[in-house]
């Protein structure tokens, strides 16, 4: 009896110690605000209550003028465009950008101290006079101007169609961990104080406006459900007529207000149309107005718009608590951030595309009026609580109201096709999670908004967010789930909860421990890593199931079985986290099932694989989404051709496509007619991925290929093997886009050659063996404004050893992939024995081409060839860019002792597909002490550094330079100097080069080199 007391006593007291700790100030605002549309500005002055509700006395208060962050290219926002490789921003005209002045701050009347911070200029502190005492209020004032700039991210214009967001000073939240002022971001978000808006906006009288609130204005509210009596009676070609009518000379002053909320937008456009409606929450029978605003863009979609509002605010109410406001509107117009985005009672929603695609950017935009609208989570610091929570509940939505919407269209023979047939419509986000996070970058889920990359942040945020959610669901159970979640609403509504407090929630009404969920899946990137062991069978249908844990994180997992023809599973139970092993008791429906964990597909995991006992062979045409479910091979025809084996014909096989793997292949076998002969490529490869280390991954692999050549008119082969060990050094900042990489590998290749034998009088073959060794070091800052990489290189042979580096810079102009392209080179030999007759021949060359014979071109046999060893013709213009550089066809010679080069070309600002370039370059040798060589010429790009064709100017060539016996050669194009005897009497045609880089095109490297 005591005890019982004690312990109601003891809750009593520490519940009212949880409560004391909380505290939340109120803000009230009244502004008044006019419309510029010419010089599109803003003339307003504020009038701030804020009252203190927090236990600490305040000495300044924080604001923030967001406005600002659009000022110039220093501020926090230019700043993470460029991160996020966005130059619009960056290469804005002057006018275009955007400002808040004109600020004289005044607390109940008098002059305050103030400041804006000395790093972001968006953020200000008010030094007052007096402290704000607890339970204390004072009156902030201060008129303000706005330069609205054009629509680079929520506040803008596009010509005279508004966005007026995060437009006003605003304190920053003050709550149990201090001032929480932050710059304004594009990716991410807001947190500000609840309290009540009054907010009156003069404009043009013919100007169409939504905004947060409740319009207090009758007449305009007539002339408001007038527009929507028209629209609703347009046809379509009605709707899509395109309207641009002047600004009226007269103007309205508008008068919203609203209570419980922590912001306010408005948007205002001339040309909108209106369709409005009425819905009934089933809870109270309060009546809600929606509204649906819009222009000819896309208004065929947004007929439907209404539906899509209505069904939203009514699911959310369902599945989380009753929507608290009278009104909801969604309004169509220009926007930078995402498809999308919240503000009290109101949304604004960018181009769709499609029905589908906007009734769900529609839907998730009005459920954030839960989160983060009546849930005001700190979106900066946990953007899950907003974007992660609000995404599972957008799926839920889909899954209600279209269970049977396949993942890809209508279409079931595409969803087969791509083994995507079991995918829904709201499994989105878990595929783009999968195939990001197989390449084991992705960040935890509770990370800051403005910590992840730009990828992660989508796919992370809201990805693994959603799935995380649905995890707990299946954990949880939904019912369970409903009942914590709207208790949670109940109990924060109108308040800051912190994930601790959801945290709360959860385990008081399931009664179950969640520091799996909060404090390892939201903090780590720990992954599930069970598996089924073994499987021993009791009965016709019952098995003991043995589960093994080889990870070190022990997640809770259910087990069941899976008919992968049918598509049918059934998970049978769930169990808590364990580590080691145990064993459950499962019991097979039919012949065909199999035992899975996970078979519902509820884990956010990438070790799926395992996941399953066992795993049919199952082959595949060309390309698809990767089951867990089955080993896959995919097989797809291949053709390719060369000048010696002519068309090859055979079969590609391999087994990666996405989600990556640790282990994968590629085999390429083929038969080539020209030849008649065995010939193909293959390459095989095994990753290891490492936690918390200064090497991301480590990948060993083996490549070989098989192709013919050409010597005195005889068709003969090579192979070449390569081991390879590669090192991707990790990133400490994973938004750096600087990557550096070591790869050590082993070039072994095995030359099919002829000779004469003068004893016996005939042509015999031999095999010849060559090798090469070689470290390189990597390292590119993949920066959108003025990228730089930059290569070291050391190859040993048996004859030599050979230095060299490259480094390759772009002075950017104002498109993403023009600019002016420096590429400096520099190598030498510390030792060679090399002779004419050496096999390879790594002597340094200013032009790479076949002029120079098969081991010069490509002594490393890295290229694909179409004449590789063709000294004349057509396909022995195709150059490789090593060393010097060079394009043209001048034969310059050779050395091994020094080069050095300087290659300079500059994209054309034109839609022409050209690009001049310059080459300049010097070399020593035995034979001479220093020549001087350069080229200029025009390149044309069929496919950017991929086929490009290169058309000489002129070159020119100076040797033995300061010794007192120079020589000279020059070619000009369409007339070559007698003293060029590499191209006199060639025809200009002739002196054309091409570029076929085919090693870009392999689309596995392109998605490993995305900054995820």
């Amino acid at each position: 009896m005591h005890k019982s007391i004690f312990v109601v006593i003891f809750f009593y007291l520490f519940s009212n110690t949880l409560f004391a700790q909380y505290f939340q100030q109120e803000v009230n605002y009244k502004i008044s605000v006019q419309l510029n549309d010419t010089a599109h500005t803003l003339d307003g002055f504020i009038e701030i209550e804020y009252i203190n509700k927090s236990p600490d006395a305040l000495n300044y208060l924080m604001f923030h003028l967001w406005p600002n962050a659009y000022k110039n290219n220093q501020t926090a926002f230019a700043k993470q465009q460029l991160e996020n490789k966005s130059t619009t921003f960056w290469y804005s005209k002057k006018e275009d950008k955007g400002y808040i002045d004109k600020l004289d701050f005044r607390v109940d009347g008098a002059n305050v101290q103030w400041a804006i911070d000395s790093v972001n200029i968006d953020i200000a502190k008010i030094v007052l006079t007096q402290p704000l005492k607890p339970k204390e209020k004072i009156t902030i004032t201060t008129p303000f101007f706005v330069k609205i700039p054009k629509t680079f991210s929520r506040l803008g214009h596009e010509g005279q169609s508004y966005q007026i967001t995060q437009w006003f000073p605003k304190p920053a939240v003050y709550d149990k961990n201090g001032w929480n002022a932050m710059p304004y971001l594009d990716q991410g978000e807001f947190y500000s104080e609840y309290g009540s808006f009054d907010v009156k906006i003069t404009l043009p009288k013919n100007y169409v406006v939504g905004a947060t609130g409740y319009l207090q204005n009758e007449d305009e509210q007539q002339w408001i459900d007038s527009i929507a009596e028209n629209t609703a009676a347009m046809k379509e070609m009605q709707l899509r007529q395109k309207q641009n009518p002047v600004s009226a000379n007269e103007t309205k002053t508008l008068h919203y207000k609203i209570d419980n909320v922590h912001d306010f937008a408005w948007f205002a456009d001339k040309r909108y149309r209106i369709l409005k409606s009425e819905i009934e929450l089933p809870e109270s029978q309060r009546k809600v107005t929606t509204y649906a605003m819009f222009t000819h863009v896309e208004a065929k979609l947004w007929k439907d718009a209404m539906k899509y509002i209505n069904q939203g605010v009514l699911a959310y109410s369902k599945y989380v608590g009753e929507y608290p406001y009278n009104v909801c509107t969604a309004v169509q117009g220009a926007l930078s951030a995402g498809g999308g985005m919240e503000y009290p009672t109101i949304t604004i929603i960018g181009k769709a595309g499609s029905p589908k695609a906007l009734e769900t950017v529609i839907v998730h935009e009005v459920g954030h009026n839960w989160f983060q609208g009546i849930l005001g989570s700190n979106e900066r610091v946990h953007p899950w609580m907003d974007e992660g929570i609000n995404s599972f509940y957008e799926q839920r939505y889909i899954q209600e109201y279209y269970p049977d919407d396949m993942l890809i269209g209508k279409d079931k023979g595409i969803n087969r096709f791509l083994n995507v047939e079991t995918f829904k419509s709201d499994e989105f986000l878990k595929v783009t999670y999968e195939a990001v996070a197989g390449y084991r970058k992705a960040q935890p889920l509770g990370k800051h908004s403005e910590a992840f990359t730009n990828t992660n942040f989508g796919v992370i945020v809201y990805g693994k967010g959603a799935w995380a959610m649905q995890y707990l669901q299946g954990y949880l159970g939904k019912e369970v789930l409903d009942k914590a979640m709207q208790q949670y609403f109940n109990e924060y509504k109108f308040k800051h909860p912190q994930p601790e407090d959801l945290k709360r929630v959860l385990e008081t009404t399931s009664g179950k421990n969640l520091d799996w969920f909060f404090n390892t899946l939201l903090k780590t990137n720990d992954d599930a890593h069970y598996k089924i062991a073994s499987v021993k069978k009791q009965d016709d249908d019952t098995f003991n199931v043995r589960i093994k844990n080889k990870g070190a994180t022990n997640y809770p997992i259910s087990a069941g079985t899976y008919n992968f023809k049918e598509n049918r599973y059934q998970t049978q139970t769930w169990l808590n986290g364990f580590s080691g092993d145990t064993t459950i008791t499962l019991t097979k429906p039919d012949k065909k099932s199999m035992f899975c964990l996970d078979c519902e597909k509820e884990i956010p995991s990438v070790n799926r694989n395992s996941f399953y006992k066992k795993k049919p062979l199952s082959l595949k045409f060309f390309a698809a989404y990767d089951r867990p479910n089955r080993t896959e091979i995919f097989f797809t025809p291949w053709f390719g051709w060369n000048n010696y084996d002519k068309t090859t014909l055979g079969l590609a096989l391999y087994n990666h496509t996405l989600p990556n793997k640790r282990f994968t292949y590629e085999l390429v076998p083929q038969y080539a007619f020209g030849s008649k002969t065995a010939v193909g490529m293959g390459r095989i490869s095994y990753t290891w991925y490492l936690q918390d280390s200064k090497i991301h991954n480590i990948n060993f692999g083996v490549q070989g290929r098989r192709f013919s050549w050409q010597k005195n008119s005889e068709v003969l082969t090579y192979n070449k093997i390569q081991p390879t060990l590669t090192f991707d050094i990790a990133k400490k900042n994973p938004r750096s886009h600087i990557s550096r990489t070591l790869v050590l590998r082993n070039i072994n290749i095995l030359q099919e050659t002829n000779f004469f034998n003068v004893a016996e009088g005939k042509k015999n073959k031999e095999l010849q063996h060559y090798y090469i060794n070689e470290a390189a070091f990597y390292c590119e800052n993949s920066r959108v404004i003025n990228p730089i990489s930059w290569s070291a290189h050391l190859q040993q042979g048996a004859e030599f050893v050979k230095l060299f580096a490259e480094a390759n810079f772009k002075i950017s102009y104002k498109k993403k992939n023009e600019g002016f392209n420096i590429r400096y080179f520099i190598g030498g030999f510390p030792w060679e024995n090399i002779s004419n007759g050496n096999v390879p021949d790594p002597r340094l060359r200013m032009n790479y081409s076949s002029g120079f014979g098969p081991f010069v071109k490509d002594y490393t046999f890295d290229e694909f060839l179409l004449g590789r060893s063709d000294f004349g013709g057509f396909y022995s213009q195709q150059v490789v860019i090593r060393d010097g550089g060079f394009k043209t066809l001048t034969n310059i010679g050779q050395t091994n002792s020094w080069l050095t080069s300087l290659n300079l070309s500059s994209d054309i600002p034109t839609r022409l597909p050209l690009k001049p370039f310059i080459g300049l370059g010097a070399y020593g040798d035995a034979n001479s002490k220093f020549n001087f060589a350069f080229e200029a010429g025009i390149t044309i790009f069929v496919v950017r550094d991929i086929v490009e064709l290169h058309l000489p100017i002129a070159s020119f060539i100076q040797a033995d330079f300061g010794t007192g016996k120079e020589t000279y050669k020059w070619s000009i194009a369409m007339k070559q100097n007698d003293s060029d005897n590499a191209n006199r009497g060639k025809k200009y045609r002739n002196l054309v080069t091409f570029t076929l880089n085919l090693n870009k095109l392999n689309p596995f490297t392109a998605l490993k080199k995305l900054e995820f």
